[in-house]
């Protein structure tokens, strides 16, 4: 199998349990906003999920920091709109975390 068909695959698998845990997920990013807000650090915080749901965790990165390669992907795969429209609703949802996302990615590559 080539990379090909093999990252198409992780994308909807990771889309598919998105969607399949959303509350979940929203439930713990509302936290992590909150402390956001608060003003505290949420770089554990985004460790922890990584480490916990490395799959949803990357795909979110990539809806704040690769929106076309996101949107190429839904279109190619042929994503469930109602699917889409909750990782829509996420990233308008937690958008003040988008750059604190980017940093924690950064501080993990250069360490």
């Amino acid at each position: 199998m080539t990379w090909e068909e093999v990252e198409p695959k992780a994308f909807k698998t990771a889309v598919d349990e998105f969607f399949k845990d959303a509350v979940e997920i929203f439930a713990y990013f509302d936290i992590v906003l909150e402390h956001f807000n608060e003003g505290k650090s949420i770089q554990e915080e985004l460790r922890k999920f990584r480490e916990e749901r490395p799959s949803i965790f990357n795909l979110i990165y990539a809806i704040f920091h690769k929106p076309e390669e996101v949107s190429d992907k839904i279109e190619r795969i042929g994503v469930e709109k109602e699917k889409v429209e909750k990782l829509e609703e996420f990233k308008k949802r937690f958008k003040k975390l988008a750059e604190e996302i980017d940093l924690f990615v950064l501080s993990e590559i250069l360490s």
